[in-house]
């Protein structure tokens, strides 16, 4: 029964990280804190984002994705997959139906990432003088959501490739925000809304296939603890 369960243990430890050696897809996770909303236009927001109200987002991309600024060997710029922002009552997402994408930059000169979104639309109800609008009930001249806008003096990228793993957010010292802009197109009193933060975290989501080979080496080894309790007992006996 013992080499059973440890060539079972081996087996799905492999299994584990041979899944895990082929995963392309990594999740970015950060949060902040909203520390500035302005509006005009007439338009408010619901009282759900002040300053103060959390901001919880991600960004989702494939390793694999190629470099579109070819050109550059101290910029990448890389497609994202998906670039999502929740404050308050508030979704803000990437439009699916548009043309562009989200994109993800690293800055090797000025050190640095950068996840946006310059065609952007959310879920949520706004009033326009006293009219509940829904994003789709306004036409929009701007509308750009920055998941992640980060800076450092002193931090250092090795290479301007998507990355795999990520410091501390301390030391992005320059710059560390986030922003939803949505602007009517320009009149005299155009509806807008500017929401700002600072982000607070920084995290790399784990691969399913990690949290697969942890939760089912965990059970083995309780599996084993228990099966070597029971032999204990028995001897006792």
């Amino acid at each position: 029964m013992k080499k059973f369960f440890n060539i079972l243990l081996v087996y799905l430890c492999c299994l584990g990280l041979v899944s895990f050696s082929k995963a392309e897809i990594i999740t970015i996770e950060v949060t902040g804190i909203v520390d500035s909303v302005e509006t005009g236009g007439g338009l408010v927001l619901d009282d759900s984002i002040n300053v103060g109200s959390e901001m919880l987002g991600y960004c989702i991309y494939d390793t694999e994705t190629p470099d579109l600024a070819t050109n550059s060997d101290y910029t990448g710029l890389y497609e994202l997959l998906s670039i999502c922002m929740e404050i308050g009552n508030y979704t803000f997402t990437h439009n699916t139906v548009s043309d562009e994408c989200p994109l993800f930059l690293v800055g090797i000169v000025d050190p640095g990432y950068k996840a946006t979104s310059a065609d952007s639309c959310f879920d949520g109800i706004v009033t326009v003088n006293g009219t509940p609008k829904t994003y789709d009930d306004i036409i929009w001249g701007y509308y750009r959501i920055e998941l992640m806008n980060l800076w450092s003096s002193s931090y250092y990228i090795p290479t301007d490739s998507l990355p795999t793993e990520l410091p501390d957010i301390s030391v992005f010292d320059n710059r560390r925000e986030f922003e939803a802009r949505f602007y009517e197109p320009k009149s005299d009193n155009r509806a807008f809304f500017d929401i700002h933060g600072e982000l607070t975290s920084l995290n790399l989501i784990p691969e399913p296939a990690t949290i697969l080979l942890f939760g089912l080496a965990s059970l083995i080894l309780t599996i084993k603890r228990l099966n070597s309790a029971g032999r204990k007992r028995t001897i006792a006996e």
